[in-house]
């Protein structure tokens, strides 16, 4: 792997949903009166997310276009190839289109991204897969209604949708649909009480399942999963905890699940993981750190890693317990798949060589090998039109 080959210089600001730093308001956190739509005026391009895929091979980078006019907003999304020499390439752009909600499948690598034609007011689930070079898929599409996220399974056949669901005035929850990507045709739908924001989706492989938190009217959270059965049948099952869930990580095969709950007190700031085997039903406090967000399981399922509040990245090995600090000053991970199946952890650390809050993006391998500067973000912005 090699960093982007453009020349260093001052860096701006990476504006990515994993880290704690501060960012401009998504479109997804606005209401769904267009009237509320974010249209701010910049005088220089933004990224607001990224994703990595999951062999670390693509990066996906969410912009916000600089504004030349109030009434005018430009999102797009461009796909890197971190193993190439080709240019970023551009997968989707708009006038008054709002993009988000990046994912990746696993096996063919496939990109998702939410698009909202403001315009229209209609909601569209694009699909890319960038090693064939072809042009994005458009695998769904809803109007009048608002899609917050999709996200694809494991295989790629799969997408979990998240979209707004109001059941009175002033009252905003979540609906969580499972779709065929191919085809788009629904194969079943849940209702949470929380709004679209605080839903994460996880999936695992083999057979296909989907975990999410499950908020009842009383505001008290458990964990449920999806399982899909042969013939495109599907059975939700709640999966029971200690605690109240807040954000669910599934390893890939599903056998171990990593959840964040609050039981810790609110002006600590931080968040309890507790570790629950679903084989065996065992379940064990072991982590204390500053936001949920900051958690990836490796490939293998084997190792954690997280970020403490501290800004330190450690490595957790489940079967024993042991804790190995790894690098220092980091903020977060990339989004998507932060540790690439070729054992490569993917983080994001401040840069020094400027006064602006700028993020820079860096990999290492745990066995060894060292840190490695992987994507410069001023470069690419400056790429830009």
């Amino acid at each position: 792997m090699r960093s982007l080959g453009l020349p260093a210089c001052v860096f701006a600001a990476l504006m990515c949903c994993t880290c704690g730093c501060s960012r401009l308001p998504l479109a997804h956190e606005a209401s769904h009166d267009r009237a509320s739509v974010p249209l701010t005026v910049t005088s220089e391009p933004r990224i607001l997310a990224t994703s990595l895929s999951p062999s670390g091979r693509f990066l996906a980078l969410l912009v916000q276009s600089g504004q030349r006019r109030e009434s005018r907003r430009e999102d797009s999304v461009w796909c890197v190839d971190l193993r190439g020499s080709s240019a970023p390439r551009l997968a989707l752009a708009g006038n008054l289109v709002l993009l988000h909600s990046l994912s990746w499948s696993d096996s063919p690598e496939i990109l998702a991204s939410v698009r909202w034609d403001v315009a229209a007011d209609a909601s569209q689930v694009w699909l890319l897969q960038p090693d064939l070079g072809q042009e994005p898929r458009l695998a769904l599409t809803e109007r009048g209604t608002r899609i917050h996220s999709a996200t694809l399974s494991v295989r790629g056949r799969w997408l979990a949708v998240v979209r707004e669901h109001r059941p009175s005035p002033g009252h905003v929850a979540s609906e969580i649909s499972l779709v065929r990507a191919e085809d788009g045709r629904a194969l079943g739908s849940w209702i949470t009480g929380r709004s679209p924001v605080s839903i994460r989706i996880q999936w695992s492989d083999d057979p296909p399942r989907l975990f999410f938190p499950l908020w009842d009217e009383r505001g008290q959270s458990r964990m449920a999963s999806v399982t899909i059965e042969p013939g495109g049948h599907t059975r939700l099952r709640p999966i029971r905890t200690r605690n109240e869930v807040t954000r669910v990580h599934s390893e890939r095969t599903g056998q171990m699940l990593a959840y964040s709950h609050d039981t810790l007190p609110a002006s600590s700031g931080e968040y309890a993981f507790s570790l629950l085997d679903l084989t065996t039903g065992e379940e064990n406090t072991t982590l204390q750190i500053a936001n949920p967000h900051h958690l990836v399981w490796s490939p293998d399922g084997r190792r954690l890693a997280f970020v403490s509040p501290t800004h330190e990245l450690w490595l957790l090995t489940v079967a024993t317990g042991e804790k190995k600090r790894i690098a220092r000053d980091v903020v977060g991970f990339v989004g998507g798949a932060a540790w690439a199946t070729g054992d490569e952890i993917f983080f994001m650390r401040r840069s020094t060589r400027t006064k602006s809050p700028a993020v820079d993006i860096w990999s290492l391998t745990p066995g060894g090998g060292g840190e490695r500067l992987i994507f410069d973000t001023n470069a690419f912005l400056q790429l830009l039109p």
